[in-house]
């Protein structure tokens, strides 16, 4: 029985230090990803802020995650191979990467018996008006067969790498722009989706004009990872647009 015991908590303290990594001396849960800092910060040798400063980290700079201690307010970080030091977390924003090497191609049914094919190219990253954060650019090229006839168009999609809802909730904005849809000539018609990078979700938000749109049958979906998020909306898209819109693209 006291042999039982004693291995039930040899193997107990294994698995709290195979959890458990070290950062300064302090015991932390291991973190990944690229954090945005958004203000001036201080960076302290321990979770605690009377603890020494170690040194300051600007606006706009940004910083890897390497582990979060026992008070979660704080969170451990390096930049390149240097440990820093720990910041007060508040003060920082996760970010995502929305570059992707290579095309992405697949098929979809958009409904009414059409049939599509797409590809997907990452344009590049610009910046987001007025903040400190960058929106990932895709090129979308679509290609329908409804009732013998091909429709080829392009499309323009966007995903905000920093979230907008900064709290237990990380989700980023995923957008799909159409020009020339309706009467719209200087506006574009937007498919919204939104990304759940902590419950890894893709959920269906609507469209910029509601009389082009409607529900698509599928209105959420698990997601694997960001080729995945951007596969699974370009798919879902064009399920929400209404015969209005299929006629717009085809006088194109």
């Amino acid at each position: 029985m006291r042999f039982s015991l004693l291995a039930g908590l040899l193997v107990s303290c294994a698995l709290v230090s195979a959890y458990a990594d070290t950062f300064l001396g302090v015991e932390v849960k291991p973190t990944q990803g690229t954090f945005l800092v958004t203000k001036d910060v201080n960076v302290r040798a321990l979770p605690k802020t009377a603890s020494k400063r170690l040194s300051r980290l600007k606006k706009g700079m940004k910083v890897t995650g390497a582990g979060r201690p026992k008070d979660a307010a704080w969170l451990a970080v390096r930049m390149g191979d240097k440990d820093l030091g720990f910041v007060y977390s508040p003060v920082l924003i996760p970010l995502i990467d929305g570059a992707v090497k290579g095309e992405l191609r697949g098929k979809l049914d958009a409904g009414n018996n059409r049939a599509c094919r797409y590809s997907i190219e990452f344009e590049g990253k610009s910046e987001a008006s007025g903040e400190l954060f960058e929106i990932a650019d895709y090129e979308v090229a679509y290609a329908c067969l409804h009732k013998g006839k091909m429709t080829k168009f392009i499309a323009l999609m966007f995903l905000i790498e920093a979230p907008f809802k900064v709290s237990k909730a990380l989700v980023h904005q995923l957008t799909i722009d159409v020009q020339g849809v309706g009467e719209e000539v200087d506006r574009a018609f937007s498919t919204n989706f939104l990304f759940n990078t902590k419950k890894k979700t893709l959920a269906f938000d609507g469209v910029s004009l509601k009389k082009f749109g409607r529900a698509p049958v599928l209105k959420k979906k698990s997601i694997d990872n960001i080729q995945h998020a951007l596969k699974s909306a370009v798919e879902i898209a064009p399920s929400s647009w209404k015969e209005s819109v299929w006629e717009s693209l085809r006088k194109k």
